[in-house]
């Protein structure tokens, strides 16, 4: 079971980046605060260089299981559009924290975001971590080897330590991500050491670049180079950094439209009639580390280079149009598929299993003659009877009961349904055309079904 991986609220999550972690220390340079000992501390937090956010942590040293434990409050506020829709981000956290080691062994978050309001929390205990849902169903247990850093992504000592010796210029770590719930590689790379100044205060930070072997997401970080403490952090989704009280007052609305929408040169008025596209592009995708064999799957044909999950070369997209040749009887038995069997199956976004969207995709496609019409039907429904809203939904179920959602709640709900009444179906991110801003590509999400011989259907 996977968690915290709706779309725009991972995407927003990522953005806000709540900071976290302290180290007790002694040493304090001239003219430096030593952050390990503040009590409080803020965060400013920028997209398209616009302050739309803040994070106020509070800290406090206590025992927890008979060590000492450093606990920490993180209460992030953002400020946010997308599409012309406008809704605030508010994450609020507590973590336990090793002061030595920076590794938790305890945390929790309540994260709100237009209509979604929900709570993931993780204990560490012994070879385990055991992790509790409110998007899962009861207790999912992930077990771990000694060599896996339970990182947080704001205080990150093991690297003060770790490159202490100048000459260790890269290390490959395997860390625990509380996202997907699995141990991933993540490499950082020692850049030259700098001086700088943030909230009036002088620090001299270590500087790295970091990125994760599976996604292929890169960051940029500052640190403390006394504690391993967050200076700063930018990533192509937007920047932390490290600021006083006033930020709190500073902060305006952040629009998330560039981060969505990217300006072509071509315009297209009937984008919907498109069948064959030829596009020169250059982009680095964030979520999946990409190879030249990823991108040539049936409809699609790259020829280009990928280096370090930059993407540089031409694509050429031609879906042929399916109408229905041969689709599977309704209702249809995949059980001898085993290549779908996963598609047939509830996930914490798509609950395929519930008993009330179960009947209501029953309701709409009984007496349909095979299986093409009866997702037909189902796609129908959704386009008719659910709302586009920034927020959305985001799970299948609420957004069946909200009645409004983005494009990845329109395709959880339509995939659970599918999946309801036995059509195997799974939910796709990518870019789509749109004819705004006179022609742009826009990240998307939709569902594709699996219609027998004809295969996935988009």
């Amino acid at each position: 079971m996977r968690i915290l991986k709706t779309v725009l609220i991972l995407n927003f999550v990522l953005l806000a980046m709540s900071v976290l972690g302290c180290q007790k220390t002694n040493q304090t340079l001239n003219n430096e605060i030593d952050l390990s000992r503040q009590e409080k501390l803020y965060y400013g937090i920028k997209i398209n260089n616009v302050t739309c956010g803040y994070a106020e942590i509070t800290q406090e040293f206590l025992e927890r299981d008979g060590k000492e434990m450093l606990k920490i409050a993180d209460s992030t506020f953002m400020m946010l559009s997308a599409l012309g829709a406008k809704f605030n981000l508010e994450i609020h956290s507590t973590f336990f924290v090793d002061p030595i080691s920076g590794q938790f062994v305890y945390q929790k978050n309540h994260i709100k975001q237009g209509a979604m309001d929900f709570t993931a929390e993780a204990t560490v205990e012994d070879s385990q971590i055991i992790v509790k849902a409110t998007l899962s169903e009861g207790i999912d247990t992930v077990a771990i080897d000694s060599d896996v850093v339970l990182r947080n992504d704001q205080f990150l000592p093991f690297l003060v330590k770790d490159f202490s010796d100048s000459s260790v210029h890269e290390k490959t770590y395997r860390y625990f991500e509380i996202k997907d719930q699995e141990v991933q590689q993540t490499t950082f790379k020692r850049l030259p050491d700098v001086t700088i100044t943030l909230a009036g205060r002088k620090f001299q930070a270590l500087v790295f670049e970091e990125m994760n072997q599976k996604t292929g997401s890169k960051m940029k970080w500052w640190l403390d180079k006394r504690n391993g403490y967050l200076l700063r952090g930018i990533n192509s989704r937007g920047e932390t950094f490290l600021a006083d009280a006033s930020v709190k007052d500073k902060i305006k609305l952040g629009s998330m439209d560039d981060l969505i929408i990217f300006k072509t040169n071509v315009s297209i008025g009937d984008f919907q009639a498109i069948s064959y596209m030829k596009i020169n592009a250059k982009l680095e995708p964030i979520g999946l580390r990409i190879t030249p064999q990823n991108l040539n799957v049936p409809g699609q044909k790259f020829i280009g280079t990928v280096t370090d999950n930059l993407i540089d070369g031409v694509f050429e997209i031609e879906y042929p149009h399916y109408n229905g040749k041969d689709a599977p009887p309704f209702p249809p038995d995949f059980s001898e598929v085993d290549s779908v069997q996963p598609f047939l199956q509830p996930t914490a976004l798509i609950e395929s299993d519930d008993p009330v969207l179960i009947q209501k995709a029953k309701a709409i496609t009984a007496g349909s003659k095979n299986s093409w019409e009866a997702a037909i039907r189902l796609s129908q429904w959704v386009a008719d009877s659910i709302a586009y809203s920034v927020p959305g939904g985001a799970t299948a179920l609420n957004t069946y009961n909200l009645r409004k959602g983005e494009c990845g709640a329109h395709s959880n709900l339509l995939a659970a349904f599918c999946q309801a009444v036995g059509i195997p179906a799974r939910l796709v991110w990518g870019c789509m055309y749109v004819p705004n801003r006179g022609g742009a590509f826009s990240k998307h999400g939709w569902t594709e079904i699996y219609m027998g011989k004809a295969g996935w259907i988009p």
